[in-house]
This record gives structure tokens, C-alpha cells and sequence, in this order.
């Protein structure tokens, strides 16, 4: 969840290694998308609904284009899509992701109910909230956070609410603007907002993004080419940069520190362009989110019946 254009489009697609949702600097994302991930799935097939729940249209290989085109239909109020993503996220069978509209669009004043019905309707366990580190604090902003609040406040099941800081990149260090100083006041602006000891994960997702593609083998665009050599620069400049600044568990930085020491090592079995791609994925923080969200995922397995888990092995 967050205001539109913080980054939640592109958050996913950092997750899931390709760029299938539409991400821009404008409202993109106009209903509910969800995206399940199926080990057993030979494509990507989508569905999408109306408002009365009727199906609209189904395509069994969908492509960005077509989810770019039900994502800018009036009559679409939720996108359902499945398949084999490609994910670090362990265990990945039954991870479903959701992502909601920004719900500031002055234009559209279902986006606002539709982020609630999302809330108030699917069964998630945690909350990513989307915090853009160049607009931190604006009105729109605290006024989705207070709802959001008030209304997880309201749930009668556990879940966890973590946020990414994203668009760190574009910080002016030169002008004062340090990663650090930024993740105390966003870590203050949560608290007074009344979010317990806040989660705070500094991140680039494009840069994580682009990474993944190029580890899969997916072409980047003449635009994401030239920003992937300039995340490139600035990793070069502190790797840990990010890392250092976040504020999450313990165990989760160590974790990260530890991948990258293990990574940094596998120069002679790897080659080193491979080596660095995995190394920036965890300086970009998709390293950590990827941390975090399994060790969540582990203790849900822990707590479900006997039954559940056999049940969830066979499926996996």
C-alpha cells in the first residue's frame, strides 16, 4: 500500500523479477491485483472482474501490455493473475501478493475504497506500506497512514506491518539529504503517527529490479540500462550503505551481511558480473524484504496443523 507513485507497482515487480505491472511517475495502478505464485503453473494466466464480480476477460500468457490495458478500464475493479513467478521468496508456494491503488487520485474516489476493501477483505499476514524518501510526511501520505492504522487496528487476526523507503537514490547527499538522518525521520514520523517501533527497510526497487532481470536473462530497456549503471556507481561507493541504515530485527541484518559476505566469496565458481548482480540485489534492500518475508512465511508453516503442512509439502 501507498499514495500513488511511491513505488508499490515496482516493489512487486522486484519481487517477482520482471516488470509486469506498470510502474510510473503518475496513478498506474487503478484496482486490486493480485498475483499468486503456482510451482506446477506453465504460464502466466490472468483473469480480471468487474465491480458485480462478473469475469470480463481471461488470457492464458499475459503480458504487461494487456495487464496495462484491464489496469485502465473503468469497469475493472480487481486482477487476478497466476503462474510460476520468479521469486527468492521461500517457501513460494501459496505466496500471493496484492497490489492496491493509490488512493490520492482525486480523479477516481474508488481508489481510496478499494485500498480499504483490501484491508477489510483479504486474508494477507503483512503489510507492505511504500513511503517515497522524496515526499515523506506529505498530507496525502499521513492520511492514508492514519487510515491504514485505524483500520488494521480493527482486524481480529495477526499480521505485521513492515515499510520500504523507497527511492532512496534520489536523495541529494551534497544538499544534506542522508540516508540515515531520512530513515530517523521517517522512523519519528511513523511513531507520531502512533506505528509501534517501526520496521524500516531503505530501498531502490528499480535497481533491484534490473538486477534481477539481467540474472534471468531479460533484456533491460535503453532507459533502465543507463539507471542500472548509475545504481551501479553508487553501490560501488558503499555497498552497506542501505544496510546500515535500516531499521529491522537483528537477525534479519545479520542475515543480509552474511549473504553478502558468502556472495563476495564466490568469485572462483562465479562469474564476477553474476556475483556483483547478487550483491547489488541485496545492497538495493530486496535482500532484507526477501529475509523478511520468509522468516514470516516459516512461522506461519510452524503454526499451522499437521494436516495443513503435509498438505502445503505435497503442493510445493
Amino acid at each position: 500500500m501507498a499514495t500513488m507513485s511511491a513505488g508499490k507497482s515496482s516493489f512487486i515487480n522486484a519481487l517477482i523479477g520482471d516488470d509486469l505491472l506498470h510502474a510510473a511517475n503518475e496513478a498506474t495502478t487503478a484496482c486490486i491485483t493480485t498475483l499468486s505464485h503456482d510451482d506446477q503453473s506453465k504460464s502466466t494466466s490472468a483473469c480480471c472482474y468487474a465491480y458485480n464480480g462478473d469475469l470480463l476477460d481471461s488470457v492464458v500468457n499475459v503480458q504487461a501490455e494487456q495487464l496495462k490495458t484491464w489496469n485502465s478500464d473503468d469497469r475493472v475493479k480487481n486482477i487476478a493473475l497466476q503462474g510460476n513467478l520468479s521469486t527468492y521468496c521461500r517457501p513460494a508456494q501459496g505466496l500471493a501478493l496484492h497490489d492496491t491503488p493509490g488512493p490520492n487520485n482525486s480523479q477516481d474516489p474508488r481508489h481510496a475504497q478499494l485500498t480499504i476493501d483490501a484491508i477489510q477483505n483479504i486474508p494477507f499476514d503483512m503489510v507492505f506500506y511504500i513511503l517515497n524518501a522524496t515526499q515523506l510526511g506529505t498530507r496525502d501520505d499521513r492520511t492514508l497512514l492514519t487510515t491504514v492504522k485505524n483500520e488494521l487496528a480493527q482486524l481480529q487476526r495477526p499480521h505485521e506491518v513492515i515499510f520500504i523507503l523507497n527511492k532512496v537514490d534520489q536523495l541529494d547527499c551534497e544538499k544534506g539529504e542522508s540516508l540515515t538522518k531520512h530513515v530517523e525521520q521517517a522512523f519519528a514520523y511513523l511513531v507520531d503517527i502512533g506505528f509501534t517501533n517501526p520496521t524500516i527497510v531503505p530501498m531502490i526497487a528499480n535497481a533491484a529490479l534490473y538486477a534481477r532481470k539481467k540474472l534471468i536473462g531479460k533484456p533491460l530497456s535503453r532507459k533502465q540500462r543507463l539507471e542500472f549503471a548509475n545504481f551501479r556507481d553508487i553501490y560501488l561507493q558503499d555497498s552497506s550503505a542501505l544496510l546500515n541504515a535500516s531499521r529491522v530485527p537483528d537477525v534479519i541484518s545479520k542475515n543480509v551481511k552474511k549473504y553478502m559476505q558468502i556472495t563476495s566469496r564466490k568469485t572462483t565458481d562465479t562469474p564476477a558480473d553474476k556475483s556483483e548482480l547478487y550483491l547489488l540485489m541485496a545492497y538495493s534492500g530486496l535482500a532484507a524484504v526477501v529475509l523478511i518475508i520468509n522468516r514470516q512465511r516459516a512461522a506461519l508453516l510452524q503454526a499451522q496443523p499437521r494436516k495443513e503442512k503435509a498438505k502445503h509439502k505435497v503442493s510445493a
